[in-house]
């Protein structure tokens, strides 16, 4: 029904590359899940909880300052080229130029935790040295969002899944041939290091120029940074709230306890990249026809949030019980916690689904403050119900926390504005459509 309505409405063509690029997005995310899914495997039996742990302190570190390299300009970037009140290269040189500050302040950051944490051990420190210097390129980032808004996906998911495919064979190997934690961060940085690379070279193919910053322009990024700014704070509330439960646990807890969680903890988010791939594709396409076609902008976010609402419910129920089972059988008995984690853990996934709808609604709508507001809640939220909960339950207090955080910024916090309230009760009605058996498309 959904893809119908797509074609009665935009076309054949249209919806033929909506569908293509949605479908090389969809590939893309599947693919690189499925390499995780198999590096995780190899490094959490290779490397066991502790070091496993120590990993993923590591990584979760550098997941709290990447906010402040895409600055809040990601898919401010999309809509400013479809829109194209702007040229291209304006567009692209201000925002690489943004970028690039940003990852500036977050290498200084990460820099100062290595110094500053006196809790980490020295393998840890390296390793995260390492991944910080790597994060820098992450300002080139912005040519993913360049193929986003012509929808031509293709060459990026290509290079992005050469990438995934080669460094995982390397993370396996190393840790293979070695459980030493700053050898597996360096293959960790390669991955960053060869995905930009590759976008810089797919960006000088279909544009005949290189991404440079020779037309940057700073009264557009003024004007871009009073939109984004209230972006770039909630990506920061937004990685606080997804990732500081395996700080706090690795502070609170052993490493050991947090190799547990952090192994159920990526299991449950390996789904999220569908959510991501699917909304991203459609949105491109919806925010062209907001102004013109009101009613049916609402009627075809209507129909992804409920899209979303029952791709995650059935993710969640299968995984709940299949976890005491498969958990056990891929990881060993030393993960057999990590089982009990993941069935809590994945109905987090709920609300991260219908969430990516709404912020690109919110998005959209030129609602962008109340991002912050959302991610704040949740990032409140999660800190204050860790703190409670991580003493009494360990990494299952970990878990629901998340659950509660997720609810906060993904749901309930849309209820506190009379502006957001609209896509509150577009998330209401998904809700309840398992409830009754969804009876709103019988009467269709």
């Amino acid at each position: 029904m959904y893809a119908k309505g797509f074609s009665a409405t935009l076309g054949l063509g249209m919806t033929r590359a909506v569908l293509a690029n949605a479908s090389w997005m969809m590939i893309e995310r599947v693919f690189t899940m499925a390499v995780n899914l198999v590096v995780t495997l190899w490094l959490a039996r290779a490397l066991g909880p502790e070091v496993f742990g120590q990993l993923a302190y590591v990584l979760a570190a550098v997941t709290l300052v990447l906010p402040l390299a895409a600055l809040g300009v990601n898919d401010v970037v999309t809509r400013e080229l479809v829109e194209g009140h702007h040229a291209r290269k304006q567009v692209m040189a201000t925002t690489l130029g943004m970028r690039l500050i940003g990852a500036i302040l977050g290498l200084g950051l990460l820099l100062a935790w290595v110094l500053l944490a006196s809790d980490l051990v020295l393998d840890a420190r390296m390793a995260l040295a390492v991944l910080a210097l790597a994060t820098v390129t992450q300002a080139v980032q912005v040519v993913r969002f360049f193929f986003q808004a012509q929808l031509a996906h293709k060459p990026v998911s290509l290079v992005r899944s050469g990438v995934v495919l080669a460094t995982g064979i390397g993370k396996i190997l190393v840790a293979w041939w070695t459980q030493d934690l700053f050898w597996i961060a360096v293959v960790f940085a390669a991955d960053y290091l060869f995905t930009d690379g590759g976008l810089l070279l797919l960006y000088r193919q279909a544009t005949r120029s290189w991404l440079s910053l020779r037309d940057f322009s700073f009264d557009y990024a003024r004007q871009l940074f009073r939109q984004t700014g209230w972006l770039l704070l909630s990506g920061v509330a937004a990685a606080i709230y997804l990732k500081i439960d395996q700080i706090m646990l690795g502070h609170m807890t052993s490493d050991a306890v947090l190799g547990q969680y952090a192994l159920a903890a990526r299991l449950s988010e390996a789904w999220y990249f569908l959510a991501v791939a699917i909304v991203s594709s459609y949105f491109t396409v919806l925010m062209k026809h907001r102004e013109e076609r009101p009613q049916w902008f609402t009627a075809r976010v209507q129909q992804l949030v409920d899209a979303m609402l029952m791709l995650s419910l059935s993710i969640a129920v299968v995984v709940s019980f299949a976890a005491p089972v498969v958990v056990p059988w891929l990881f060993g008995a030393e993960y057999q916690a990590s089982a009990a984690i993941l069935a809590v853990h994945i109905w987090a996934g709920v609300f991260v689904f219908m969430r990516a709808v709404a912020s690109k609604w919110l998005l959209a709508m030129r609602y962008m403050p109340f991002s912050l507001v959302t991610h704040g809640l949740g990032a409140l939220i999660n800190v204050a119900a860790n703190f409670w909960l991580i003493p009494r339950y360990g990494g299952m207090g970990a878990a629901l926390a998340t659950v509660l955080a997720y609810a906060m910024a993904g749901y309930f916090s849309f209820w506190c504005s009379g502006k957001t309230r609209p896509m509150a009760r577009q998330m209401t009605r998904a809700l309840l459509l398992p409830l009754t058996l969804g009876y709103r498309y019988w009467r269709r």
